[in-house]
């Protein structure tokens, strides 16, 4: 089980036999009780078998899904997992059988993730954390989240990438039911927003929008530069695949940091009509009360501009 996943993605690439080949290897696993292996291994290359199947026929799919539906096998293959592989194996069951989430969710119940949570990376505990919510439990994301924010991780908060850095910690307060997260008291946080004010400044309106949020009053007298407006927008084009949340949090921090500089960025820089149309398709899957009020209001802030350049004609 360990290679068989990652064995299926390349023949899948072989020149014009690779869907011949990967029906074979599935058709072969399909015969099989992969119990024993599912239980031996890491869900990493189980969840990326099932993503395979899935894919290339459907018709697969039950015999490999036998393991998850024995709980003894599936709390096995959590024990043997790191938080990167239960979140892609949450995701990804998510889309492809809903029947055995709560069989999932009854397993990472049974284990102590506490260890796998400390030495994770900040990418994979949010994608954790909002799979959890959002496919799971939410009360037992909430829980990881006391959990998570229970621990130390000043390097990581220090050194990992900037979009990363806000993903967490967007994902962690939109999960999370704790008035106050201790994880924002690092100082870590802040001088990265600092630093990332003359980088990143996209992200860095980001940040600020995760820490206004979370911290309303603590960073109500905070103390930045000016933004270039220009810069701002060739940081926003070197997002590749902008995520709606992202767009929504940089909007939101940049009309908390300057409301003047905001409505003239927005009306000089910003496409306007392709973020309204981002952030409404996000609402309509906003899983969490913070994230439905965060994007409702940067939309009512965006139709008012839209109505205003209708009134211009």
């Amino acid at each position: 089980m360990e290679e068989v996943g990652q064995f299926i993605h390349h023949i899948r690439l072989v020149p014009e036999q690779g869907a011949e080949l990967t029906r074979g290897v599935l058709g072969l696993l399909s015969s099989m009780d992969l119990s024993e292996h599912v239980a031996s291994a890491n869900l990493r290359q189980y969840a990326l078998l099932l993503y395979h199947a899935k894919s290339v026929n459907g018709m697969y799919l039950p015999q490999l899904l036998i393991p998850v539906a024995r709980p003894e096998i599936l709390q096995a293959a959590v024990e043997k997992s790191d938080i990167g592989d239960l979140q892609r194996f949450i995701y990804n069951m998510a889309h492809i059988d809903k029947e055995h989430l709560r069989t999932i969710g009854e397993a990472l119940k049974a284990s102590n993730l506490t260890g796998k949570l400390e030495s994770a990376t900040l990418k994979d505990i949010g994608f954790f954390l909002w799979n959890v919510y959002a496919y799971i439990d939410q009360g037992l994301s909430q829980h990881y989240c006391k959990i998570v924010d229970m621990q130390q991780r000043p390097s990581q908060l220090a050194e990992a990438p900037l979009e990363d850095l806000c993903l967490f910690l967007w994902n962690m307060t939109s999960a999370s039911d704790l008035s106050h997260l201790r994880t924002f008291d690092d100082p870590n946080i802040k001088e990265r927003l600092i630093t990332a004010w003359r980088l990143e400044p996209a992200f860095a309106l980001a940040l600020l929008g995760i820490l206004s949020l979370a911290q309303p009053m603590a960073n109500k007298y905070m103390l930045l530069p000016p933004i270039g407006q220009k810069h701002l927008m060739h940081s926003l084009a070197d997002i590749k695949t902008p995520n709606p949340y992202i767009v929504a949090l940089m909007l939101y921090g940049l009309k908390i940091y300057d409301e003047r500089t905001a409505e003239a960025t927005v009306h000089n820089y910003l496409p306007i009509t392709e973020f309204s149309r981002m952030l409404k398709a996000a609402r309509a899957s906003a899983q969490t009360p913070k994230s439905m009020l965060l994007l409702e209001e940067v939309l009512r802030w965006l139709e008012s501009f839209l109505m205003e350049r209708e009134k211009r004609g």
